[in-house]
């Protein structure tokens, strides 16, 4: 009957959004790890002090990264 396919149709509904929101809190746990990764190793660079253009590719990558950062929060 109807209701039996409405209940259904928001079942699956709901399983998709579960499924995306913990898709979302891994992607966002892999962008935090890669930017404490890059921080670190942009201040191990600074601290051995490196050439220019080694912090300026890396900062390009941390831009992004804060960007992301920035629109999950």
């Amino acid at each position: 009957s109807r209701v039996v396919s409405l209940s259904q149709l928001l079942f699956i509904v709901g399983q998709v959004a579960i499924k995306t929101l913990v898709y979302l809190e891994k992607c966002e746990a892999e962008f935090k790890k890669r930017k404490i990764e890059a921080e670190t190793r942009n201040g191990k660079v600074k601290n051995q002090g490196a050439d220019v253009s080694n912090t300026t590719q890396d900062n390009g990558g941390d831009k992004e990264l804060e960007m992301i950062g920035g629109t999950n929060e």
